[in-house]
């Protein structure tokens, strides 16, 4: 090896590297704390877990019972509070021909009792670590306990609580759409020839559409985008008066009656975008705005429909 002993002594020290103004430590310490968006449960932990999505993209867990670990660590984990929960979970039981022979709800166990030893279960229903959750444990209180008979009944449990939390959503979702389609969000204008919806086009046209299907109106033909609805639509009001004809209409046979009614039955329910809310407009067959009585009647059947 060569001798560099020479070369080393002649060596300079080097002034110490500057640390770069965006890179300083009180920086890197103040970015740190900042970062820190609070604290995070062990059921969020395991959600992560589960579904890097929701950490990455935003995308929320699946909001509905479910069943966690297994064996006799298996839970049951349902997003409702204690009190609800503790009342279907004694439906449930009722409902399977189980007897209640013990319960607390303050210390959170129910225990019951039925034909067998093997029908003898405890419940432990324990508020969940986030707001408005469960936690469900389910064990026999027998001398030989089957974890298969105990894991199959905390599955039926869980199917249970699952279908009476869909009912629950549906029925969110139906008076969430009453709610969007109240009285106060619809307007009758220009004395009853017009009507305004509180909602966007787009949602207007649906919802204008779901009650000339569901309530038996004759609709003809529809065009989107020209916001347009085709309908036949008698009016009650005018058949009496149609119908009591005198004697020499009715020897007048050479004029087409029918075809006459027919084109005085069609309507166009036209809606026009107006931002955030739409109006709803009734024209003649030939596209002109109709301000007759019938019309108007025509308008307001509309608007009882959509805020039932």
């Amino acid at each position: 090896m060569p001798d560099n002993t020479k070369e080393y002594r002649k060596a300079q020290i080097l002034p110490p590297l500057d640390i770069p103004p965006d890179l300083s430590a009180e920086a890197i310490r103040t970015n740190i704390i900042e970062d820190d968006g609070g604290t995070a449960t062990y059921l969020e932990y395991q959600e992560q877990g589960r579904n890097p999505l929701m950490d990455i993209y935003g995308v929320e867990s699946d909001r509905k019972p479910r069943l966690e670990g297994e064996g006799e660590e298996q839970r049951l984990l349902v997003p409702e509070d204690q009190k609800k929960v503790w009342e279907r979970v004694r439906s449930f039981w009722d409902e399977n021909g189980l007897e209640i022979k013990a319960e607390d709800i303050r210390i959170g166990f129910m225990d019951t009792t039925g034909p067998s030893e093997q029908d003898s279960y405890r419940v432990r229903i324990e508020r969940g670590e986030t707001p408005r959750s469960t936690v469900i444990h389910l064990k026999q209180i027998t001398a030989e306990p089957d974890l298969r008979q105990a894991e199959t009944m905390l599955r039926r449990l869980a199917e249970y609580l699952g279908a009476l939390y869909a009912q629950d959503l549906a029925r969110a979702e139906q008076n969430s759409r009453r709610t969007t389609a109240s009285p106060s969000r619809i307007h009758m204008l220009d004395g009853g020839t017009a009507m305004e919806m509180a909602e966007d086009f787009s949602r207007a046209w649906r919802q204008v559409g779901l009650v000339l299907d569901q309530k038996g109106f004759s609709v003809e033909d529809r065009n989107r985008s020209r916001g347009v609805y085709y309908i036949r639509y008698k009016d009650p009001f005018t058949q009496p008066q149609e119908a009591d004809s005198g004697w020499f209409s009715k020897l007048a046979f050479w004029e087409d009656d029918e075809e006459d009614e027919d084109e005085q039955s069609r309507y166009q329910i036209k809606l026009i975008s107006d931002g955030a809310a739409t109006r709803v407009v009734i024209l003649d067959t030939e596209g002109r705005r109709d301000e007759s009585a019938t019309a108007k009647r025509l308008l307001s059947l509309l608007g009882e429909q959509l805020t039932e």
